[in-house]
């Protein structure tokens, strides 16, 4: 399907592909995109490549609510967000970035599938931590023998290269953001606060954390800004700034959430939660 339409129209096959990804005009449909978009890298890695930022780009204008639909500004929204970037990395260091055609399209690496196995029965705690610890120490050997070999693709590379670009350039131009915030005069008003931090990406909220699922198979927080130097000075502060509300439903800081930018699966999963611990301002 995908090849007629590339043969009748290839920017629109391209428009189709990230429709079915995109939020707020399209399907929102993650394993589609995935799929689509796995055709699009093995045919068309220049054309997939070249456009992974309409993922992570305000690319769908709306009409602020503020005015009505006459007098209301227009605002540019996210088409995903940064957590797609690193799924496709991901799924495509794993061999599980799945054709259109494929059989089995679920992903073993995003739905954590087990391979149905009984448990292993120890003696005692020390040698459950002495096999865990040498699974680990293998599944890192693994991993990082795999994505050696990867890197050796020239289309992976370029992939490779591509994400960490979109997270380092976002994530520098946050930084600046957060050192304005940072150096606003005790008495300068709220609006001039608010507006810098507008400004900021989601990018701190997305980028890689050093050691979680998705670095532990691309390793790909090495390459953003040296995250594990930067998480402290960026991603931490990033993340209070733009109001993630993950950290703080997990602190029971309820009542410090901004419901404006509670994205839409975020307040889908918990508003039940929300509205118990915070029904007032819900």
């Amino acid at each position: 399907m995908l090849e007629n339409a590339w043969s009748e129209d290839p920017v629109l096959t391209v428009r189709i592909i990230w429709n079915a990804r995109s939020i707020h005009d399209g399907k929102g449909d993650k394993e589609l995109f995935d799929r689509a978009f796995r055709w699009l890298f093995e045919n068309h890695p220049r054309t997939a490549v070249v456009n992974l930022h309409c993922l992570v780009d305000p690319m769908c204008p709306r009409l602020s609510p503020k005015g009505g639909a006459k007098g209301g500004a227009k605002k540019r929204y996210f088409t995903s967000h940064g957590k797609d970037l690193l799924n496709i990395l991901a799924l495509a260091t794993v061999d599980e970035l799945y054709s259109a055609g494929h059989l089995n399209p679920r992903s073993n690496f995003l739905h954590n599938y087990c391979d149905g196995k009984s448990r292993l029965a120890f003696e005692n705690n020390q040698e459950q931590e002495d096999w865990s610890r040498a699974q680990r120490v293998q599944r890192f050997a693994d991993a990082h023998d795999r994505l050696t070999r990867k890197l050796l693709d020239k289309r992976y590379l370029a992939l490779y290269v591509a994400v960490a670009g979109l997270f380092a350039v976002r994530l520098t131009k946050d930084f600046a953001i957060l050192e304005k915030i940072a150096a606003l005069p005790a008495d300068s008003g709220e609006k001039e606060r608010m507006k810098l931090m507008g400004a900021l990406s989601l990018a701190p909220k997305w980028a890689p954390t050093p050691g979680s699922s998705h670095d532990r198979v691309t390793n790909i927080s090495a390459i953003c800004l040296l995250l594990h130097n930067a998480q402290r000075h960026v991603l931490t502060p990033g993340r209070r700034y733009t109001c993630v509300p993950e950290p703080l439903m997990s602190a029971n800081r309820w009542s410090e959430i901004a419901y404006t930018r509670v994205p839409s699966v975020c307040m889908h999963a918990n508003k039940e939660k929300i509205f118990t611990h915070d029904a007032e301002r819900f």
